[in-house]
């Protein structure tokens, strides 16, 4: 497990806009050390002679976007806690 401080703990959960408590804090703290420590042991397998260029990258076939009506304004904005001038009124989040 990796360790992490509790400023940068502080300094992620301010990043990310939460208000934890002491205990999620230390859960957090847990759970990323715990995340990191797997990231350190990928990091140590040797990938020497491994070409990426050559490496098969499958996807699932994908549907053919097809275009539809969309909604109206009042229907789109109907279920919205709070609206203003046919808008989404949000809390800000970013300084």
């Amino acid at each position: 497990m990796k360790n992490i401080s509790d400023r940068q703990i502080e300094h992620l959960a301010e990043l990310s806009a939460l208000k934890l408590s002491s205990d999620e804090k230390i859960k957090m703290k847990n759970d990323l050390g715990q995340i990191l420590g797997f990231v350190d042991e990928i990091n140590k397998c040797n990938t020497a002679g491994v070409n990426y260029d050559e490496t098969e990258i499958t996807f699932a076939e994908l549907r053919e976007d097809k275009v539809k009506p969309g909604l109206k304004q009042k229907e789109a904005t109907a279920n919205a806690p709070k609206t203003e001038d046919g808008f989404f009124v949000v809390t800000k989040v970013v300084d």
